[in-house]
């Protein structure tokens, strides 16, 4: 099983900040660390000479390994490990089918293309999973809807769901990943309606994307994401009781998806227990699983984030408000009234207003 891990690029970098900040007499700031870590396993890392990228989303827990255009996605649920290949086989229309092909590749940090004959695969990685598109150049010969076939094998089911994606289940019925979030449209872009299914071919498993591309204009691009059903959202900082308190934040942004925000009441961010709010915005893929917004009071012993709650729309502008607590200080157990769609600065102690 491919994971991928930190590369000599990203600890030359963390010994680096560490050397910097001793040298400076300054405590280790560790939690920046963490962060620039996770970051840069989020990048897509070429494994020797071969042409194999790996990559790692700590946030959903996912490995990934690519090569030629296909895909092996690896995890664990309940403490069993697991690992699914995700590979294309082909685009038909009617009984005219064009194989997958890869004869050409080119990579940036976080995304990655294979050139085929018939259609391209494309990969992009980002915190809310890995998306991988096809690009169809030309209608395959015949009648029909257009059809991307992916083989599927592993040690999960996949299985359609209500919604219309595809989970991918262990023995055990828990699920491991989700297909999801499908969308596509053609050259001049106009959104193209589709489905996913899943079939039994030859004793294994295929997952087909049906497009209705009556009238579309080649290229066609589908595009669907591999994501966890449910993020896992990790304390980006040490000791901190990440998690004491969780709650719905609203719709803080205005997006029309619901929010949320976790204290974290002991976080050193500069000040020893300042305290800190970590918001993650939700949206149409669900909660993102890095924080969107970092609230903070810069006060020693200030324990902010020891409670949090939604507020409601305080101020009738439209966007929800946010409440977040505070344990110890001067202005003991006093409120923080938040609006985080700019600022990441909590306001001052004492007060209860609401910045834009």
């Amino acid at each position: 099983m491919h994971r991928s891990r930190p590369t000599s690029r990203t600890l030359v970098c963390s010994v680096l900040m560490l050397f910097s900040m001793l040298s400076r007499g300054a405590e280790p700031d560790l939690s920046a660390v963490r962060r620039m870590v996770m970051d840069q396993e989020m990048d897509l890392h070429r494994n020797g000479p071969e042409a194999v990228w790996t990559t790692f989303n700590r946030g959903l827990g996912l490995y990934h390994t690519l090569s030629q255009g296909r895909l092996a996605i690896s995890g664990s649920v309940d403490d069993t490990a697991w690992e699914q290949h995700l590979n294309p086989v082909s685009v038909t229309c009617g009984g005219f089918t064009s194989p997958w092909s890869p004869q050409a590749v080119r990579s940036d940090f976080r995304e990655i293309i294979w050139r085929g004959h018939a259609f391209d695969v494309q990969y992009v990685h980002s915190s809310e999973g890995l998306r991988q598109n096809f690009i169809v150049h030309r209608r395959p010969d015949g009648t029909g809807p257009l059809i991307v076939a992916l083989s599927s094998q592993g040690d999960l089911l996949p299985e359609r769901i209500a919604d219309g994606s595809v989970a991918f289940l262990t023995s055990a019925g828990a699920c491991a990943f989700v297909y999801r979030d499908l969308a596509c449209w053609d050259a001049k872009g106009k959104p193209l309606t589709a489905s996913m299914n899943v079939r039994s071919v030859n004793e294994a498993y295929e997952v087909t994307i049906t497009v209705d591309d009556a009238n579309a204009v080649y290229p066609v691009t589908v595009d669907p994401v591999s994501t966890t059903a449910t993020p896992l959202i990790l304390s980006p900082v040490n000791t901190a009781d990440f998690g004491v308190a969780v709650a719905t934040a609203g719709d803080l942004n205005g997006d029309g998806y619901s929010d949320i925000v976790i204290g974290a009441w002991t976080a050193n961010l500069g000040q020893n227990s300042e305290g800190a709010a970590y918001v993650h915005y939700g949206s149409n893929t669900g909660i993102s699983a890095v924080p969107s917004v970092v609230l903070q009071v810069d006060q020693a012993g200030a324990l902010f984030g020891c409670s949090a709650s939604t507020a409601g729309d305080v101020n009738g502008d439209g966007y929800s408000d946010l409440v977040v607590g505070r344990g110890l200080g001067k202005a003991k157990r006093s409120m923080y009234l938040k609006v985080p769609r700019s600022s990441t600065t909590a306001v001052p102690p004492g007060s209860a207003r609401c910045p834009t």
